[in-house]
C-alpha cells in the first residue's frame, strides 16, 4: 500500500474508509486527518483518497489538467512513499497542481514530513523557504542562506481593506548574502467569486522590491535586494505592507507554517468594534487541516474590548501551524 508507514490497513480499506467518512458529511480535511492519525498515510494520499480517487484516478485527473506533462499511477506513488528511501521527492511545481487537484495547500500536503527538517522538503522549499504568514498569510520563513529570528505582523481588520504590516529579522548563514528571496500567500475565501485572485505588496523598509511573480493562484514570489551585502551572522530587518485589492475576500486566519527555522513569531489581530468574530481559536503548532475543519479542537482565545488579539510563539516547529483563525 502506498504512502503507508506501518501497513495497519490495505489500499481498499483506506478507500472504503473515506467513503464512509464522506457519507458521514465529513470534510476533506477531515477525512485526510482521520486517516494520518489512524493509520499514519502520509500527507499526499490521505488527501487523494479524501478525494475519493485511486492512483490511477488522480494520474488521469493530472493528465486532463496538464496534458502536456503526463504522469502515471506511479508517479502519485513515488510522490506519496516520499520521504522514504522508495518514495521520490515532489518539486515546488508538483506540489502546486497536487493541492490544486486535490483542493488543499501546499502546506496540508507536507504535513507528515513536518518535523524531520528542511533536507527532507523539496528542494525550492528547503533552500528558498516554506510557506509562512498568512492573509490568511503565508509568507516563506527562512532558507539555506538565511533564517528567521523574528517575525512580527499585525492584521488591520479593521480597515475597508484589510491590510498586514509585518517587519521580519533575519540572520545571514553565510557571506555575500545580498538578497532574500521568499513567497507569501493568499489563500482564495470559501465565498469569494472574483475572476481573479490579486494581492499588493509593498516594501516600507529594508532594500528594494525588484520581482513579484504568481506561480499559482494563491502563492506570490518576490525578492528583496539589499543595500549592501551580509557577512555570516548578519541581521537585517525588513518591513513590508500586504494589502488585499478592493472587493476581494481574505480567509479567516493569519498564521506561520514555517517550513524553515523561525526562532520567535508575534502576531496581532485588530478587529472593527463593530463586528468582532463570534469565535477566535489559538492555533498552537497543530496540523494545518485545523484551519479547514469547522470546529477544530483547539483552545479559544478572547478578544479585548478594543478589538485586539495577540499571541506569540516560540522555537516553531517545522511544518506545524502557529496564529490565530477566527469565525
Amino acid at each position: 500500500m502506498s504512502g503507508a508507514k506501518r501497513g495497519t490497513a490495505s489500499s481498499r480499506e483506506l478507500a472504503n474508509l473515506a467513503a464512509s467518512l464522506r457519507g458521514q458529511g465529513a470534510s476533506p480535511s477531515q477525512i485526510a486527518e482521520r486517516l494520518r492519525a489512524d493509520y499514519s498515510v502520509s500527507a499526499r494520499a490521505a488527501w487523494r483518497l479524501a478525494r475519493g480517487w485511486s492512483q490511477k484516478e488522480a494520474a488521469e485527473s493530472w493528465n486532463e489538467r496538464w496534458p502536456d506533462n503526463p504522469k502515471t499511477a506511479k508517479n502519485i506513488s513515488y510522490w506519496e512513499l516520499w520521504p522514504s528511501s522508495t518514495g521520490y521527492r515532489p518539486s515546488i511545481d508538483v506540489l502546486n497542481n497536487l493541492a490544486t487537484l486535490y483542493g488543499c495547500q501546499i502546506s496540508d500536503l507536507l504535513s507528515d514530513i513536518g518535523d524531520q527538517g528542511p533536507e527532507s522538503l523539496p528542494a525550492e522549499l528547503a533552500h528558498r523557504t516554506g510557506v509562512e504568514s498568512e492573509l490568511a498569510y503565508r509568507a516563506t520563513s527562512g532558507s539555506g542562506d538565511w533564517f528567521t529570528e523574528s517575525f512580527r505582523a499585525l492584521l488591520r481588520h479593521d480597515l475597508d481593506t484589510p491590510e498586514v504590516i509585518s517587519e521580519r529579522t533575519i540572520v545571514s548563514q553565510c557571506d555575500g548574502l545580498s538578497a532574500i528571496d521568499t513567497f507569501v500567500s493568499a489563500p482564495r475565501h470559501p465565498e469569494d467569486t472574483t475572476p481573479d485572485h490579486q494581492l499588493n505588496l509593498d516594501l516600507l523598509f529594508g532594500g528594494e522590491l525588484v520581482r513579484i511573480e504568481q506561480p499559482s493562484e494563491s502563492l506570490f514570489h518576490y525578492a528583496v535586494n539589499l543595500a549592501e551585502p551580509l557577512a555570516l551572522g548578519d541581521r537585517h530587518t525588513v518591513v513590508l505592507r500586504t494589502q488585499v485589492p478592493d472587493g476581494q475576500e481574505m480567509a479567516s486566519h493569519l498564521v506561520q507554517i514555517p517550513l524553515g527555522r523561525t526562532d520567535r513569531c508575534y502576531l496581532r489581530v485588530r478587529f472593527a468594534r463593530a463586528s468582532f468574530p463570534e469565535r477566535v481559536w489559538l492555533l498552537n503548532g497543530v496540523a494545518p487541516s485545523a484551519l479547514y475543519d469547522p470546529e477544530p479542537t483547539v483552545d479559544y482565545i478572547t478578544v479585548d474590548r478594543f478589538g485586539e488579539v495577540s499571541v506569540e510563539f516560540s522555537s516553531l516547529r517545522l511544518g506545524w501551524v502557529y496564529g490565530i483563525r477566527w469565525k
